[in-house]
């Protein structure tokens, strides 16, 4: 069997030279002095790598451009796949609009409330009828107020159109009577022979001043009371009239004989 001795070469020289001086005499021996050697910047390009690199396998991929300015990373919008941002779907309708029958949905119209009825005029509201007052004769006060010759004055309500102008409905309905007897009611009236209208009516001082017009003829005694019975009562139904001074071709009512 061999044996293989491995024998430092610097060591043997330092052997070698002990036996031939001595062990008397020091030996000195230069040894190499280590020179620094000057660092060189090498400059690798970013795209160029050394050889000593393993190989890099390139991915195709957004390019993506680095600023000088900040850290920030832009995207070029030339490489990269466009996106499309998905779109809102409508706003449904009101949910109150909405009846959903079956999975389906159906748009449901609110019904609009109807309109409200204009409010009441004068003409609207209890004008669409007036009271005309004849005579009971010898009833002695027992259907209404009693007045001269032992009668009584009895209101007779009268429908008319509806009219603001109640004052003049009522005085045409009663001077539209041309029999003496009001149908078979027993009453009578003293202006059947009349011939009368309304000329004018006006507040004056806070009292409503009447005026008529045309002619009239009485049938005897009793009528007269009758007459100015019938007419005053007529013109003071209403709430505005109720102090009211009633002339006939300028003479005052009471006047007449």
């Amino acid at each position: 069997m061999r044996h293989h001795i491995f024998i430092n070469p610097i060591s043997a020289c330092l052997a070698a030279a002990v036996l031939l001086v001595g062990c008397s005499q020091s030996i000195s021996i230069g040894l190499p002095t280590m020179v620094p050697i000057p660092t060189v910047p090498v400059t690798v390009p970013p795209t160029q790598l050394p050889s000593a690199f393993p190989a890099i396998i390139q991915v195709d991929s957004p390019a993506i451009t680095s600023t000088t300015t900040s850290n920030a990373l832009a995207v070029n919008p030339a490489a990269s796949p466009a996106v499309t941002a998905p779109t809102a779907p409508p706003l449904p309708p009101p949910l109150q609009n909405i009846l959903v029958l079956g999975g389906v949905a159906i748009n449901v119209t609110a019904p609009t409330a109807p309109p409200l009825p204009p409010p009441p005029t004068a003409a609207s509201v209890e004008k669409s009828r007036v009271k005309i007052f004849l005579v009971a004769p010898n009833d002695s006060g027992k259907s209404g107020p009693k007045i001269g010759c032992n009668d009584s004055l009895v209101a007779v309500e009268r429908d008319i159109k509806p009219t603001q102008a109640v004052l003049t409905a009522a005085l045409n309905e009663l001077f539209a009577i041309k029999t003496q007897s009001y149908g078979q009611s027993g009453l009578i009236t003293a202006l059947y022979q009349s011939n009368l209208q309304l000329k004018s009516a006006q507040v004056v001082n806070g009292r409503m001043i009447v005026h008529l017009m045309g002619n009239y003829k009485l049938g005897g005694m009793c009528d007269t009371p009758r007459f100015k019975e019938q007419l005053s009562a007529t013109v003071r139904q209403f709430p505005t009239t109720t102090n009211a001074a009633i002339f006939i071709n300028d003479a005052p009512l009471e006047s007449i004989k």
